[in-house]
């Protein structure tokens, strides 16, 4: 003690002198308060210490900018459990200054778990007012009923919401949208940038407010609306978006309620200058003779996926065109209905679509393919209740990489749909085929057929 004692403050040692104390409370309280200042100073001592290391020296943008990439590898995945989706909080403990320039980093705190409401509750106070992004994934769990009611706090309000994402899951309790979006009929949402609505592929009777977001939402860009019971006349479809997504309901895919007019979906595509990605599924027009009238062009498309019967297709094609370079997926259901005439008429009218110059047109579908592989899926997405199909994908820009364009056929026969794909796209005079389940012997009967 003797040889520690000269190191100690002069304030520090008249404590130590504990002889002559005869008011002992008193004594206790001045101990106990200059052990909270050389805490204090401590602390101050260790901060500085790590205040010249090279982590704590970092501007606070960047520092901002690595929690913000913990921040994204986390909270994407609504399937994944909470603690892995809020593991990036472990980043602000570290120290106090990391937990300082994370508290004023807004962006961080703007996606609120919403299965955890007392800590959703937490972040949207630390948001600072930006815009928040509100994902919900119905689920059997004790926190439902508190994420529903988080849920009507925080979708009202309008002017702070960036990204909304809220499914339904097949066996749960499916999302009542007429309740939860109320507030957006006639609403504008000035900083919305993408929207996701659906609800189990069963459901089709809880459907959206009918004038849902009529006010505009000029910053629109990705729009899923999935088994929403909504029409074309009434889907928020803004000039903005460049990434359309619209699922019907396949229990009854031959109601027309829920599908467009021939000219309604014409003029709705005429109003979408950027779109980019367009995928449809049940949603097609049910006339079986297209009326007169000028096509709509999608020059800025990339991708297309569309999911219906071969007589909708027909149908689409006809008063859509599409640039050479885009990628093109199509699913064809009740295939038993047709014979080989109206296929070879949808593969004509698809050709025939597919007229816009656009990128490198020289490397596009309308060249000679490059490989033709044929396969046979065996199981469909589990959110679809549809049998087994053939599928056939063609490699026009050379044969790596997802196909350039792909057909499939549900619970359609090959050797009965084969010679007509085989004449349509010249398969005679391709470089490779590659055979996943189409036999040797089927390729030569399917060229006598030709």
């Amino acid at each position: 003690m003797a040889d520690t004692a000269s190191m100690f403050s002069n304030a520090t040692k008249a404590l130590l002198e504990d002889a002559g104390v005869t008011d002992v409370p008193s004594h206790h309280e001045k101990v106990d308060k200059r052990i909270v200042e050389l805490e204090c100073e401590i602390r101050a001592m260790k901060s500085s210490r790590n205040a010249v290391t090279t982590t704590c020296r970092l501007p606070n943008e960047i520092l901002s900018s690595i929690f913000l990439s913990l921040f994204l590898m986390d909270t994407t995945d609504l399937d994944k459990p909470l603690y892995t989706r809020v593991s990036w909080l472990r980043a602000t403990f570290v120290c106090r200054h990391w937990r300082f320039v994370a508290l004023g980093c807004a962006a961080l705190w703007t996606t609120p778990p919403l299965d955890k409401p007392e800590l959703a509750e937490t972040m949207v106070s630390r948001s600072q007012g930006a815009p928040l992004s509100i994902h919900y994934k119905e689920r059997a769990s004790r926190w439902a009923g508190s994420q529903t009611l988080i849920l009507d706090r925080f979708l009202p309000h309008l002017d702070r919401l960036r990204s909304v994402k809220l499914e339904g899951v097949l066996g749960y309790k499916e999302l009542d949208f007429l309740s939860l979006l109320s507030h957006w009929t006639d609403a504008t949402l000035p900083v919305l940038e993408s929207l996701h609505l659906s609800n189990s592929i069963l459901c089709d009777d809880n459907p959206l407010p009918v004038r849902i977001l009529q006010g505009g939402a000029p910053q629109l860009r990705h729009l899923t609306l999935l088994h929403c019971g909504i029409t074309w006349d009434q889907a928020p479809l803004f000039p903005s978006i460049t990434r359309l997504s619209l699922e019907g309901s396949p229990k009854n895919p031959s109601n027309n309620s829920q599908r467009p007019t021939v000219p309604k979906l014409v003029d709705s595509l005429r109003h979408l200058p950027h779109l980019q990605h367009l995928d449809l599924v049940y949603c097609l027009p049910l006339a079986t003779t297209a009326p007169r009238i000028a096509p709509a062009r999608l020059t800025a498309l990339r991708s297309l996926k569309l999911w219906d019967t071969a007589t909708t297709f027909e149908s689409f094609f006809h008063v859509v065109q599409v640039p050479k370079t885009a990628r093109m997926g199509f699913r064809i259901t009740e295939c038993f209905a047709h014979d080989r005439i109206v296929f070879k008429e949808m593969f004509d009218a698809i050709k025939a679509s597919i007229a816009i110059e656009g990128g490198d047109v020289t490397c596009s579908i309308l060249g000679e393919a490059q490989q033709l592989h044929v396969r046979y899926e065996t199981r469909i997405a589990r959110t679809r209740n549809l049998a087994p199909g053939n599928s056939f994908d063609f490699w026009f820009r050379g044969i790596m990489g997802l196909p350039d364009l792909t057909f499939a056929f549900d619970g359609y026969e090959t050797r009965n749909i084969a010679p007509v794909i085989f004449d349509s796209f010249k398969v005679a005079a391709m470089p490779s085929l590659k055979l996943g389940f189409l036999s040797v012997e089927d390729v030569c009967f399917c060229a006598c057929r030709n």
